[in-house]
Formats: C-alpha cells, sequence, structure tokens
C-alpha cells in the first residue's frame, strides 16, 4: 500500500484544456512558455518577427516575450505552438538521455490527462513507432484526442481503459510513462469515496499494467505537483512492489541554476530510488521525473500474423483516398463509427488486438467519411503531412482567418470551387466547401473560437 502520509489532495493536476490557457499567461517578464510544433512552421516571417528566448533544456521550448492572447491567434488554433510550462518541458531533455529515439519503439501514457506531454512524445518519435495514450476520464480523453489531431500522425493512437486493461498486452511495451498526479489523486479519492479497500483494487490496476512493460523496457514516472518527498515515497512503493532500477541521468550545470529554476536530484528515505526535481523559484511551479529500467523478467510479447480483412471496396476506396492523400498505396486504413481512419500498414495486427480488448477512441489519422463517391475530409487531414499536393489551398489574412474559426461568415478567394484547405500564412487552419451560392464552413464546432473570449 503506498504510506497515506504522502497523499495530498490540495494540489491541482495541471492541463492544457481552453480553460487552462491564461494560466499559462504572461509573467512578470512578459514572457510565456510554448513549445514549437516540429512538424508545423508558418512562413519564415513570422519566425523572425517571433522574439523569444530558448528554454534551455528543450529543442523547442520558447519563452515568447510579449506573445497576443493565445485565444485570438490563428497560430495557435493552427497547431504551431502548444501552451505548456517550462518546467514540464523537461520531459524532453529526459526522453532523448534515456531512450534511443532511432528505434520503432512501443509507448505507453498510461494515465496521459489533458494530452499534453502526448504531443511533445509524439513530436519525437519515429515514423515507425507507436505512442498510445490512454486515459479513463472521458473528458481527458477528448482533450488528448484534439490535442493529437493537431499534429496529423499515423502512429499515436487514443484509448479510454482502466490501468489494469493493459495486462493483455503483457511484454509489449518499450517505454511507460506514468503521472504520479493521478495516482495520488485518485488513491485520495478511493480512500474518501468507499469504506472498502479500494486503494489496494486500484494498485492491483497497477501491477497488471506493470506487466505490459517488457523485460529491459523503461519507465518514466513524471508529477508536476506534490513534493519530491511524496513522488519519492510512491517510487520506493513502486520498487518494491514492481523490481526497478534507477537509470542515470547526466544533468548540465547550466540546467541546476537558470534563469530563475533550480533544479536538484533527490533520494529517497531508504536511498534505494531517486528522482530530479525542477523547481520555480517564488512561483508555485515545479516538475518531478524519475527513469528506471525494468529488472524483473517477463515473457515477450508475441504478436502472430494474420491474413488481411477482405474489402470487396477496397479499389474504390483507394480510389477516393488517393485524390486527397499521396502515395495511399503506402498506407492502410480502416472504418471505425463511419471513420476512415489511416494508420501505418506495420501496425495493422496490432489494431485487430486493440479492437477486441480495448476501448479504441482514435487510431491513426481520421481522414474523414466516404459520401457520394467522394470523402468528406475530418479536421485532423488538414494538419497531416500525407495530404496530397494537388489540394487546392486558400489563404486568408488575418482578420478572415480569425473569423473563419469563429465560424462565422468570411471572404475568399471564389475564383475556385469546391474543397479548399484554409490556410493562414502557410499554417493550415482546416476545410471549407465553395458552392455557387454559399461557402460551407467544415471548422469544428466543439473548436471554435469565442469571440469574447
Amino acid at each position: 500500500m503506498i504510506p497515506q502520509d504522502t497523499i495530498s489532495p490540495s494540489y491541482p493536476i495541471e492541463g492544457s484544456g481552453r480553460e487552462e490557457i491564461s494560466g499559462l499567461g504572461q509573467n512578470v517578464e512578459n514572457e510565456t512558455p510554448i513549445r514549437l510544433n516540429p512538424l508545423r512552421m508558418p512562413e519564415n516571417s513570422w519566425v523572425e518577427d517571433f522574439k523569444s528566448t530558448p528554454i534551455i533544456w528543450s529543442d523547442l521550448g520558447k519563452y515568447w516575450q510579449n506573445p497576443p492572447d493565445f485565444r485570438q491567434d490563428p497560430y495557435y488554433y493552427g497547431g504551431v505552438y502548444f501552451p505548456q510550462k517550462a518546467s514540464s518541458m523537461f520531459l524532453e531533455y529526459v526522453i532523448k538521455k534515456t531512450i534511443n529515439l532511432t528505434s520503432d519503439l512501443r509507448v505507453l501514457e498510461l494515465n496521459a490527462g489533458n494530452g499534453e506531454n502526448s504531443t511533445l512524445i509524439a513530436g519525437l518519435l519515429s515514423p515507425g513507432s507507436l505512442l498510445v495514450s490512454n486515459d479513463s476520464n472521458n473528458y481527458k480523453v477528448n482533450s488528448i484526442t484534439s490535442n493529437l489531431g493537431k499534429l496529423g500522425l499515423l502512429n499515436t493512437w487514443v484509448t479510454q481503459n482502466n490501468p489494469g486493461d493493459f495486462q493483455n498486452l503483457a511484454g509489449f511495451f518499450d517505454v511507460l510513462l506514468i503521472n504520479g498526479n493521478e495516482l495520488l489523486l485518485k488513491e485520495v479519492a478511493e480512500h474518501q469515496g468507499s469504506e472498502s479497500n479500494t486503494s489496494g483494487a486500484f494498485q492491483k490496476e497497477l501491477l497488471d499494467a506493470w506487466d505490459a512493460l517488457q523485460e529491459q523496457g523503461v519507465l518514466i514516472y513524471t508529477g508536476n505537483t506534490g513534493s519530491a518527498e511524496q513522488h519519492l515515497n510512491v517510487l520506493e512503493w513502486m520498487k518494491e512492489e514492481f523490481g526497478i532500477r534507477n537509470l542515470p541521468l547526466e544533468i548540465p550545470e547550466t540546467f541546476k541554476d537558470w534563469k530563475n529554476f533550480v533544479l536538484n536530484e533527490f533520494k529517497s528515505e531508504k536511498q534505494i530510488v531517486s528522482g530530479f526535481c525542477l523547481n520555480k523559484t517564488e512561483e508555485n511551479e515545479s516538475f518531478f521525473v524519475a527513469v528506471f529500467r525494468k529488472t524483473t523478467a517477463q515473457r515477450p510479447f508475441e504478436l502472430r500474423r494474420t491474413k488481411p480483412q477482405i474489402n470487396k471496396n477496397r479499389r474504390t476506396e483507394r480510389g477516393m483516398l488517393g485524390k486527397w492523400i499521396k502515395n495511399i498505396e503506402e498506407y492502410t486504413w480502416f472504418e471505425k463509427k463511419g471513420n476512415i481512419y489511416l494508420i501505418n500498414p506495420e501496425h495493422e495486427n496490432i489494431l485487430r488486438i486493440f479492437q477486441q480488448n480495448f476501448q479504441l477512441i482514435k487510431a491513426g489519422l481520421n481522414a474523414g467519411k466516404f459520401a457520394g463517391g467522394d470523402l468528406v475530409p475530418e479536421h485532423e487531414l488538414a494538419y497531416s503531412e500525407v495530404l496530397g499536393d494537388q489540394i487546392q489551398k486558400v489563404g486568408l489574412n488575418t482578420e478572415e482567418a480569425l473569423k473563419y474559426i469563429r465560424r462565422e461568415d468570411f471572404q475568399i478567394d471564389r475564383t475556385v470551387t469546391g474543397w479548399v484547405l484554409i490556410s493562414y500564412r502557410n499554417c493550415p487552419l482546416g476545410w471549407a466547401k465553395i458552392l455557387s451560392n454559399r461557402i460551407n464552413n467544415y471548422y469544428p464546432k466543439e473548436q471554435r473560437m469565442v469571440k469574447d473570449a
């Protein structure tokens, strides 16, 4: 059992949903931390005008000087950057130093929260890798799906399952990420909400999920609330239950006292585990991380090859998709609730396992729906690099781009008709269909900009 003196229910969980954006606003130095999307950089003029200070432990992290209101910035809606606290971006450095990113990896975020780290991790992995971002909370799963959709990748999947469900994939994953905030707060909720030993049941689920990490696999434990001591107490429990050993992490001296951050290594009371805590002095911002190797024996997962499913409409579907996607023969696809998802062919057998054993919310790239002999494109297809060069594109100025994101009437070049990709300074925003007498705005209602935000 996790020692109860480690539990601190008063700390909030950090997120990346719309309601938290203002909390990442300008500090006293008029600098705001953001992380650039490596898959989407706008025209050079924006980069040149972009006044920022690099965040020392993140290649993509910046302190943006005098930024605009994110909720009124087309680049934010286009996924050019993600607001994120600077301390949390330390995860990028940790991953690069402890994981071989040149290999095709299977990575599981056991409790991904709002998907803040999901986009960071996805941007680091090879195209042949697979990231599974999981959470049992419906609201958070929707946020994860939306955030990952802005990357337009084929190798990111989202599931909504309890941790114990992953025991069906014993020895499958190379890397396992656990959010310590979630672990602590779930412990609190279960102890306060029931007289039965539900906390023991939750810990059993974690033990079951532990089997999903292969022998010699890497565990990354993070937390951005609570104290280092609290997290180390939890890690002591995990070491005794799971069988793990710390992986060394070399920290440059320049990291240890940069700007108003302090980075220190801490050891647990029993001196059996250690982790790093990055604190921003005089502000309530911290990030704890510890990395381990799994030492317990684990039988490798055996992926059985199966025959491709017969689809009499495959040739017709390929023709419709080929009008939108370049090199369509390099991908495979499947239908889920009317939507067509593109995945890497090497993940097809894995897909069937997930369809049978998990609540699969999203797998790969949601390309759209077939209707009337054509594809009605989904929003995230607009962000993808697989989009064909033949797609018509229409650029908007700032005023018209904001109207488009609000789903208001906007002015557009009417010399083209049919489906068009709406962009702002070469940054894709979404889809519109130009008809003879009107323009249909396909920007998602649930993601639209609120005018008085």
